[in-house]
């Protein structure tokens, strides 16, 4: 097909998705934009009443409603993570997280994204565009851009709200011969001054354009001022379409997995990695998505678009089966009644203070009736009059009762068609309780998770054309900066705040590429958040309670939670503070002190039990003197029996062993406390040594540590020892017998 023909072909397309959707959309952005920006009245009723003088007020209620939806918006973020869907992008999901978050931060995606909420709430419309930027960087980067709505055609046969179904989509844009010249050639912007084009260049619509910029609804058709080269008077048709075409894939011979074969690859290249990796290829019917571009009768670009799909991403923030519903839309017909109600109080309140007189025929001197129906109104005006009786003031009308109520419901209408209520603008009664006012506030979110839940979607589909774009065009070395908001993570930074993702770079250790980001496949994840403030305030509450309740938590982890100002050098000063040489030193005498308080418990809990064993000695030693007392058996001297001198004997030797096993626990433990004492005095006079005062400060730990382990091993004898005499002395005396006593 020829150039013209292509070019001809676009613009009946044009007009078609134009006539059938497009011009209504615009006709209703126009006017719910106006009612946004307090310009509510048709510019002809406004100067009908003021011919009359008539008031016709404004009180715009929409603008702060939007704004108040918009507060929502801005005070909740969203986090974006990947999940690798296969164990070997493990790895991977934390290199693009950290990239997104960098591509977020250099095209300002914060503000992109109100900006697009905002469009959508007025509109019923946002978007993104998402494409590969070559502005900064030779190899391109991500580049997120928002497009007018109104300058964005979809499809008018399209139902669905993922722009992967529509079958074409095109953005017309202004141009400049300029801009011609630099995105696509010297000769078609030439061609375009010269008139070029035949009888679309003409054309009304593709030479002329009113759309919101700084200058207003402008005309440059014919028009003079400007250089001719750089007045946007070009319409440029920017159109993404499907087509039809013979593409091959490889095709995963054990998962049947198919993924495009890159066009620009040759058959070598095919083959190689259909050895390498064990896959099939096959030629099979598909759509593709093809870029053209005309402008006017021009044919400037048509090739087959580099991504998979088309660069738009759209925002609506109600949507059913192809019709988008913005917020403002529903608010037009409350706001007109405001409006108009409050201009008929004004005038009525006007008519009464100015109601008019009623005079004799030339009674009035000094004064004509025309400067008393001017100035009859005035405070202290003075009628001289031949007979006051010849003046009469005209009764005004009482002010129509329910004109007032009116007013009322007009704005409580407002407040139901947007959920927006009292609550979310801050204007409760004072006597409203706090519970309450949160219940509301609570209930008021659930009302409003429609317009959240479809700018999840938006931000799903946002994600899913940068990874796109990562996965596709990100093959090359390269090397990018991540910021970091968390303080404790910055501070574990070489640049501050900062780390370094390198991609793509051969790892000879491993022998292969590292972040290899063509590897794997991921699910997106988005995570709406409360704002960063409020969350840091909370988890600075939480923080601290948790450490009054004895967590060990770091002074670090506290200090970043908090809204201090100067907290990331706060953070930086105790984690080097903690990692140094003398913070080091004062962990091992902390170790070592509560190695001591240990020690001296056990010390103390032996003696206690030497104590025990002494005082059982004792007694058992009693029952022996006692048993020594009593008289003989019957036939015999009355002496002592042998059992009696037995028992007698056992009783004496466990008390010797509880005295000893006493004594060898005291002597141990002084043992150890003139030891631990040597080695505080020894590791505070070393405290600021270099290295050969740390070796033999680990020299007398040592020895300290084997005099310790000669302590506990005659503790352990003296024990034994003890269990033994214990073991004894509750033998019970057996009864003498006949033959024991012989």
């Amino acid at each position: 097909m020829s150039h013209d023909a292509i070019a001809y072909d676009q613009w009946v397309r044009y007009i078609y998705m134009r006539d059938n959707g497009h011009l209504e959309f615009i006709d209703k952005a126009n006017k719910c934009d106006r009612f946004y920006r307090g310009d509510q009245w048709d510019p002809v009723d406004k100067a009908l009443l003021a011919s009359v003088r008539r008031p016709a007020l404004t009180i715009n209620k929409v603008l702060s409603t939007v704004n108040s939806l918009t507060g929502d918006q801005i005070n909740t973020r969203a986090e974006t993570t990947f999940k690798p869907l296969h164990a070997n992008g493990e790895n991977l999901s934390t290199v693009l997280e950290l990239l997104f978050k960098q591509t977020a931060q250099n095209n300002m995606l914060q503000w992109l994204e109100t900006d697009v909420f905002e469009d959508g709430a007025i509109t019923s419309r946002g978007f993104y565009d998402v494409r590969l930027g070559f502005k900064d960087s030779m190899q391109g980067e991500v580049a997120i851009t928002v497009p007018n709505p109104r300058n964005i055609v979809i499809d008018p046969d399209a139902e669905d709200y993922d722009p992967d179904t529509w079958k074409d989509v095109i953005h017309t844009k202004w141009l400049a011969p300029n801009d011609i010249e630099v995105q696509y050639g010297k000769k078609f912007a030439d061609a375009l001054e010269a008139g070029a084009g035949g009888a679309l260049a003409t054309d009304m619509d593709a030479m002329q354009r009113s759309n919101e910029r700084f200058g207003g609804n402008m005309n440059y058709y014919g028009s003079a001022g400007a250089a001719p080269e750089i007045q946007r008077n070009l319409r440029v048709l920017d159109r993404q379409h499907k087509k039809l075409t013979k593409a091959k894939f490889f095709v995963d011979l054990l998962t049947g997995d198919m993924r495009p074969v890159p066009e620009s690859w040759d058959r070598e290249k095919i083959k190689l990695v259909m050895d390498t990796y064990g896959l099939g290829v096959i030629d099979k019917l598909t759509e593709r998505w093809r870029w053209t571009t005309t402008a006017g009768g021009v044919l400037l670009h048509d090739e087959w678009s580099p991504y998979d799909s088309n660069t738009i991403v759209p925002y609506f923030p109600m949507f059913r089966h192809g019709k988008t519903i913005g917020v403002v839309e529903n608010l037009l017909d409350p706001q007109e009644l405001l409006n108009k109600v409050s201009s008929q109080e004004l005038h009525v309140v006007n008519t009464t203070a100015n109601s008019g007189w009623k005079l004799k025929t030339g009674s009035l001197k000094g004064m004509s009736t025309e400067e008393l129906e001017a100035r009859g109104a005035m405070t202290g005006i003075v009628l001289e009059l031949d007979d006051p009786k010849d003046a009469e003031k005209i009764l005004p009308n009482t002010i129509p009762t329910g004109l007032e109520r009116i007013s009322f419901k007009a704005e409580e209408h407002i407040k139901t068609i947007s959920n927006v209520t009292d609550t979310s603008l801050g204007n409760d009664r004072e006597d409203v309780a706090a519970k309450a006012i949160k219940a509301k506030g609570a209930r008021q979110g659930v009302s409003q998770l429609r317009l959240q839940d479809n700018l999840n979607r938006t931000r799903y589909l946002l994600a899913k054309r940068v990874l796109a774009c990562f996965q596709r065009f990100y093959t090359e070395p390269r090397i990018y900066r991540v910021t970091f908001d968390n303080p404790v993570t910055a501070a574990s930074m070489e640049n501050d705040d900062e780390q370094f993702i390198k991609l793509n770079q051969f790892d000879d250790a491993v022998g292969r590429i590292t972040n290899d980001l063509t590897l794997g496949e991921y699910d997106i994840v988005i995570t709406t958040m409360p704002p960063k403030d409020t969350q840091e305030e909370s988890e600075f509450d939480q923080a601290v309670a948790m450490k009054q309740l004895g967590i060990q938590i770091p002074d670090h982890v506290i200090i970043s939670h908090s809204l201090l100002r100067e907290k990331r050098a706060l953070v930086r000063e105790l984690t080097e503070a903690s990692s140094g040489p003398e913070a080091q030193e004062q962990k091992q005498l902390a170790l070592r002190a509560q190695v001591g308080q240990v020690d001296k418990i056990e010390a103390e809990a032996k003696a206690t039990t030497a104590d025990a064993l002494l005082r059982t000695a004792n007694a058992q030693a009693k029952s022996a003197e006692i048993a020594t007392a009593a008289p003989g058996p019957a036939g015999k001297d009355g002496g002592e029996g042998m059992a009696t001198q037995i028992l007698k004997n056992r009783a004496e030797r466990s008390k010797q062993a509880a005295d000893h096993m006493l004594k060898r626990e005291e002597m141990d433990h002084q043992a150890g406390m003139q030891a631990r004492d040597q080695q505080h005095e020894i590791t505070t006079k070393v405290g600021d040594a270099a290295v050969s005062d740390h070796q033999a400060d680990k020299a007398q730990a040592h020895s300290t540590a084997q005099n310790e382990q000669k302590a506990k091993h005659s503790s352990k004898q003296n024990k034994e020892k003890a269990d033994s005499a214990i073991k004894v002395a509750k033998a019970k005396p057996k009864t003498p017998t006949k033959k024991a006593a012989k």
